[in-house]
C-alpha cells in the first residue's frame, strides 16, 4: 500500500508566524525571518578559530591565529616626506588651448624645483598621431613612461619632485598636454 505524501508542508523554512521573536545579543522583529547579531556581541573568545590569541599573533581570514613571518622589518621613510604639505597649494600651469604652453609649462621644456620643498606633478597628455610614447625626466633621467594608444586618447602622468630637481615632459614623440597642475 502506497501512501500519497503532502509536500506543502515540507518547506525548509519556517513561516513568519511562527519564528521566535529573539531578544539580547540576537534579535529579530516580530514576524521577521531574518535575525540580527548585535555590535561587540561575539567576543574572541567564541570564535571558533584555531591557534592561540596573543599580543604576537594575528587573525587570519581563514580563522587560523597565527604569527607573522617577518617581524623584524622597520622601513625608514625618507626624511623630505615630512616636509611635504606644509603650506602648499595647488597651481596650474595648463595651457588654454593644447600645445600653446601659455599657463606656464610646456611640452619639451625643462623646469626646476626652487620652492625648497619637493613638489607633486599631475599632467595630462594626449596623443598629436596614432599612437606614441610618452615619458617623465627628473634630473635627464626617465623615471615614468606610458603608452597613448589612438591618436586623441590620454594619458595622465604624476611625479614627485625632490626640491632642487629638474623635470620635464620631452617632446620626442606625437602628443601634446592639456592639463598641468602642480602641488608647490
Amino acid at each position: 500500500m502506497t501512501r500519497a505524501r503532502d509536500n506543502a508542508n515540507l518547506s525548509p523554512t519556517i513561516p513568519d508566524a511562527r519564528m521566535p521573536n529573539l531578544t539580547g545579543d540576537v534579535t529579530t522583529s516580530e514576524g521577521a525571518v531574518a535575525t540580527t547579531i548585535a555590535t561587540d556581541a561575539v567576543d574572541i573568545a567564541m570564535l571558533s578559530a584555531t591557534g592561540t590569541a596573543s599580543s604576537s599573533t594575528f587573525l587570519r581570514g581563514d580563522n587560523t591565529w597565527v604569527t607573522p613571518t617577518d617581524t623584524n622589518t622597520v622601513t625608514a621613510l625618507d626624511p623630505v616626506v615630512g616636509d611635504f604639505d606644509y603650506g602648499q597649494t595647488w597651481t596650474d600651469y595648463s595651457p588654454t588651448s593644447a600645445g600653446a604652453g601659455d599657463g606656464g609649462r610646456a611640452v619639451g621644456s625643462t623646469y626646476t624645483n626652487d620652492t625648497g620643498k619637493p613638489i607633486f606633478v599631475y599632467i595630462g597628455l594626449y596623443a598629436t598621431a596614432s599612437s606614441t610614447h610618452v615619458s617623465i625626466e627628473i634630473n635627464e633621467d626617465t623615471v615614468g613612461s606610458g603608452y597613448i594608444g589612438a591618436i586623441y586618447h590620454r594619458n595622465l602622468m604624476m611625479f614627485y619632485v625632490p626640491d632642487d630637481a629638474t623635470y620635464s615632459c620631452p617632446s620626442a614623440e606625437a602628443y601634446d598636454m592639456h592639463i598641468w597642475h602642480e602641488f608647490r
